[in-house]
C-alpha cells in the first residue's frame, strides 16, 4: 500500500477493531450474565477473533499476492495445444460453497442489526453493557441506533477482510492443486516416451513449488486459525441451534444455523479436499514410478528422480491435513456438543 493516507486510515481501522474485540472479550468474561445467555455470543466472538487474524496486512508481507501472481504465471503456459481441463464436481461444489460464504459475509451484519433490535441485551455486544438495555425502545430511535450501526459496520469489515484470504488463497488454492493433479494424471496415462515422462515429472515439480508457496502463506496464520476455530464454532452454533432456539427471537436466530452450516462444510468438505492433496500426490508418484519401469527399471535415473520428489501436503504449523483429519474433527465436535447438552440438562435437574 503506497498511499500514506490510505495506510493511515487502515491502521486506524485496525486499532479500532482491536479495541472493539478487547472490549467484547472483557464483557464476555467479566460481564454479569447467565451462562446460557453468554453462549449466544460465542459464535460471533469466535468468528470475529479468527477473521481479525485472517485480515489483510498493510505491512511488507507480500507473500499472499506473490502466490496469486505465481498461479497466474503458471497457468499462462500450462495447457498444451488442444488440451483443456474440464470443470470437476469438486470445483463446482467449491464455487457453490464460496457463494454461500459470500452470502454469509453480507448476512451477518444484517443479522446483528436485527438481533440487537429484537434483544439489545445479547452478549457480548456493546449495548449489553448498559443495565437498562432491556428497556431500550426503537420508536422513535435514540442514540442507541448509532451503536447498532457501529456493530453492523464492524461485522461487515471483519467478515469482508478476513474472508478474502480464506476464500481466494486457502479454498481456491486447494481446488487449483487438485485440478493440476487431474491434468497431470491424464498426461501420465498418455506418456509413452521417456521425454513425455520427464515432462510429467517437470510439471509435478512445478506444482510442488506452488505448494511450497501456498504453505508459506497459509501454514503460520490462515490454516492454524481455521483448524482451531471452525470446530469450536461448529460446537457452539450446534448447541445454540438445538438448545436455545426457543429463547432467541426470529429472524435473528437464523444466523446461528447459517454459521453452523458454514462451519460443518469447512470441517468436512474443505478439509477433505485438503487431505486429497496429500493422497492424490502420493498416488500420482506411485503411478509414474510403475510406468517408468520400461525405461531402465527402478534403478533408472528417471525412477530415482521420481522417488526423490516428496508428497504434497497442506500444512498447519508442523502438522498437515490427512485423510483422517475431517473424521477426527467431526467426532470431536459431536462429542463436545453432546457434552454441552448433557451439562445444561444436568444443571436444570439440579435446580429442580
Amino acid at each position: 500500500m503506497k498511499s500514506r493516507k490510505r495506510r493511515r486510515v487502515t491502521q486506524i481501522q485496525s486499532l479500532i477493531t482491536l479495541t472493539y474485540l478487547l472490549v467484547l472479550l472483557y464483557n464476555f468474561f467479566f460481564g454479569d450474565m447467565p451462562i446460557l445467555k453468554r453462549l449466544q455470543g460465542v459464535p460471533f466472538l469466535m468468528s470475529y477473533a479468527v477473521l481479525s487474524s485472517l485480515g489483510w496486512n498493510v505491512g511488507l508481507d507480500i507473500a499472499l499476492m506473490q502466490w496469486i501472481n505465481s498461479i497466474l504465471n503458471f497457468e499462462r503456459d500450462l495447457l498444451q495445444e488442444g488440451e483443456s481441463i474440464s470443470t470437476s464436481i469438486t470445483t463446482k461444489l467449491m464455487f457453490i460453497f464460496i457463494y454461500l460464504t459470500e452470502f454469509t459475509v453480507m448476512a451477518v451484519p444484517s443479522a446483528v442489526c436485527l438481533l440487537l433490535m429484537v434483544d439489545p441485551c445479547v452478549p457480548p455486544f456493546l449495548l449489553s453493557f448498559s443495565p437498562s438495555c432491556s428497556t431500550i425502545s426503537w420508536m422513535p430511535p435514540g442514540r442507541e441506533i448509532f451503536v447498532v450501526l457501529f456493530e453492523a459496520w464492524m461485522a461487515l469489515q471483519l467478515f469482508s477482510s478476513g474472508a478474502t484470504w480464506a476464500f481466494f488463497i486457502f479454498f481456491a488454492g486447494i481446488v487449483a492443486m487438485l485440478n493440476y493433479f487431474q491434468l497431470l494424471e491424464s498426461r501420465i496415462c498418455k506418456a509413452v516416451t521417456i521425454f513425455q515422462n520427464q515432462a510429467c515429472l517437470k510439471l509435478y515439480r512445478s506444482i510442488q513449488i506452488l505448494e511450497k508457496y501456498m504453505n508459506g502463506c497459509t501454514m503460520v496464520r490462515i490454516v492454524p486459525s481455521m483448524v482451531l476455530c471452525t470446530p469450536n464454532l461448529q460446537i457452539i452454533s450446534q448447541f445454540v441451534s438445538i438448545k436455545l432456539h426457543s429463547k432467541i427471537a426470529m429472524p435473528g436466530f437464523l444466523i446461528f444455523p447459517l454459521i453452523m452450516v458454514d462451519a460443518v462444510i469447512v470441517n468436512v468438505f474443505v478439509y477433505t479436499l485438503a487431505s486429497w492433496v496429500n493422497s492424490t500426490s502420493t498416488k500420482l508418484l506411485q503411478t509414474q514410478v510403475r510406468r517408468t519401469v520400461q525405461f531402465g527399471g527402478k534403478k533408472s535415473q528417471l525412477a530415482r528422480e521420481i522417488r526423490a520428489c516428496g508428497v504434497l501436503k497442506i500444512k498447519f504449523g508442523s502438522n498437515f491435513i490427512d485423510n483422517g483429519t475431517p473424521l477426527v474433527i467431526q467426532n470431536f465436535c459431536f462429542n463436545q456438543t453432546l457434552n454441552l447438552l448433557l451439562i445444561s440438562d444436568g444443571r436444570k435437574v439440579g435446580r429442580r
